[in-house]
C-alpha cells in the first residue's frame, strides 16, 4: 500500500480498496497492519471496499471496539467524505414521485436511488 492517507480522494474515480483502508487507518479505525493484511488477502477483490472489509470481520480499535459492520463502515465514509448519511426506507419513499423524474434506467446505469423529491430538487443516494 502508499502512503497517501488522509488525502481527499479523487471523487471522479471509483473507491479503492488501498484508498479506504489508508482512510481507515488514519482514523484510528484499524491499525496499519490489519490495514496491510486486509489488502495483501483481498487486492484482486472485484468486491465494493466497504464490502470487502466488513466481510473481514475486523472491529474498530476505538472504543467501546464494535465490529465494522458494512452500515457502520457505510456511515464512517460518508461523514469522512462530507456527504449526509441516508438510511433508505424503502416504505418512505414516494415511489410514484421518485419514478416520474428519474428512469429505471439511468438509475441502475449511474447506480443511484432517488429517494425524495421535492419541488425544486431530487436528493439521490449513490
Amino acid at each position: 500500500m502508499t502512503s497517501n492517507a488522509h488525502k481527499l480522494h479523487p471523487f471522479d474515480k471509483k473507491l479503492t480498496l488501498e484508498f479506504v483502508l489508508q482512510e481507515m487507518a488514519y482514523a484510528g479505525l484499524v491499525d496499519k497492519p490489519t490495514a496491510e493484511q486486509i489488502y495483501r488477502q483481498n487486492s484482486k477483490s472485484a468486491d465494493y471496499p466497504l464490502v470487502v472489509i466488513a466481510k473481514f470481520g475486523v472491529k474498530d480499535r476505538r472504543p467501546p471496539h464494535l465490529p465494522l459492520t458494512l452500515e457502520i463502515l457505510t456511515e464512517w465514509l460518508a461523514k469522512r467524505v462530507g456527504y449526509p448519511y441516508f438510511e433508505i426506507d424503502p416504505l418512505k419513499i414516494d415511489i410514484k414521485a421518485v419514478a416520474s423524474v428519474v428512469s429505471t434506467a439511468y438509475a441502475r446505469r449511474l447506480q443511484v436511488i432517488p429517494v425524495k423529491v421535492e419541488k425544486s430538487k431530487i436528493v439521490v443516494a449513490t
